[in-house]
């Protein structure tokens, strides 16, 4: 998984997005962040109970698209994972900062992660 050997032992939020470039983003807003080599697998079984243990909320947020919302409800309907997409003409992370800033992007993400 990209990003895994970047974790922190143990934290209150994870978000599994769906690129490197994605969990660079996540985590230049302080979010720790993997991603898996595809969204449409299933995070293998160890991997999700490590996962688990380690933070107290898991979010999947994978592209609002038919691959990525069938990936994320896959995962989410096995682990428990919560699930969030962005809702509006921006892809992933990366576009979000590119196109609102990242203070934008942050409340956005809080703001999703919250509710």
């Amino acid at each position: 998984y990209q990003g895994f050997d970047q974790l922190l032992l143990t934290g209150s939020t994870l978000v599994i997005t769906k690129s490197l470039k994605d969990v660079m983003s996540l985590y230049s807003m302080g979010i720790p962040s993997i991603a898996p080599q595809s969204e449409q697998m299933l995070i293998h079984n160890d991997t999700a109970e490590k996962l688990k243990k380690r933070f107290d909320k898991i979010f999947i947020l994978y592209d609002n698209d038919s691959a990525g919302i069938a990936g994320s409800q896959l995962n989410c309907n096995t682990y428990g994972f919560n699930q969030i997409f962005y809702n509006d003409n921006y892809k992933d992370t990366s576009d979000h900062i590119k196109a609102l800033g990242i203070e934008t992007t942050i409340n956005l993400l809080n703001t999703m992660m919250i509710g």
